[in-house]
């Protein structure tokens, strides 16, 4: 596995668990409290760079573990990766447009911050599978 590889799975699994962990714990507030009154900025905020550390860390860890191929990335790779960013893409959009119908329709903040949050990661997790899509069967030929 390549360490292009080895970064996808771990942007992939960090996604997962940080977004996994503010979920559980702005459903456990909510059922101290109602929708309005979640502290959910802090946490939101907290989990966003807890992403970003995360996946930093982990990345420098695995490549100071195996530094023969760390940082390689060949025209596959950077075809892979665009593939993927490409797949992901519509979720940043489509959460964007999310947002400003939320905003005209003056919702609470609560809702909107959330789902623009809840469109990046579901463009992380589907930019991730389409990477990993491509490292297995290739990139389709456009």
């Amino acid at each position: 596995m390549s360490s292009q590889e080895k970064g996808v799975w771990i942007e992939l699994t960090v996604a997962v668990a940080i977004y996994a962990t503010y979920a559980v714990i702005v459903l456990g507030q909510v059922t101290h409290s109602s929708w309005a009154t979640v502290a959910y900025v802090p946490l939101m905020l907290g989990a966003v760079a807890a992403s970003v550390v995360a996946t930093v860390v982990i990345r420098t860890v695995v490549a100071a573990i195996s530094p023969k191929d760390a940082g390689k990335r060949d025209i596959r790779d950077r075809q892979i990766y665009r593939f993927g960013e490409y797949a992901g893409r519509w979720a940043v959009i489509a959460g964007a447009l999310g947002g400003l119908v939320l905003a005209t329709l003056r919702i609470e903040p609560f809702w909107i911050a959330n789902e623009i949050y809840v469109a990046f990661f579901i463009s992380a997790v589907v930019a991730g599978i389409a990477k990993l899509i491509g490292y297995r069967r290739g990139v389709p030929a456009w």
